[in-house]
């Protein structure tokens, strides 16, 4: 029962000390109040249960930009898989036009990613 109280506590202190900031860097990258909310939480939510996996090598606030920059990454693949794929390839081209159009021209390179994102 202690160590949960302990794993709480913890938890409790970080977020105080650094939802604000995680907040803002999930909303830079999202450009969503919603979504940087929800994501926020849920950076929050994973590092209660992952604590145990904590190591001190890194300090809490990057474990917690880490889990948060991870989460919407995930986010964003979930929400449009093909588009984040595309992007990988040639983050240069407007993929938002013509994506069915533009994965014909990458050819038989493209179904390999693919495949790797339905894995």
């Amino acid at each position: 029962m202690g160590e949960n109280a302990n794993t709480k506590q913890i938890i409790t202190d970080w977020y105080t000390q650094y939802n604000d900031e995680i907040y803002r860097f999930v909303l830079m990258l999202t450009g969503n109040h919603e979504q940087a909310k929800d994501l926020t939480h849920d950076t929050f939510i994973k590092a209660f249960i992952n604590l145990g996996s904590f190591q001190n090598q890194t300090s809490a606030k990057n474990w917690l930009y880490q889990i948060s920059r991870n989460l919407t990454i995930d986010y964003f693949r979930k929400r449009n898989p093909v588009n984040v794929l595309m992007k990988a390839i040639n983050p240069n081209h407007n993929w938002q036009e013509n994506i069915p159009e533009s994965i014909l021209l990458l050819g038989k390179r493209n179904s390999n990613y693919i495949s790797l994102l339905e894995k």
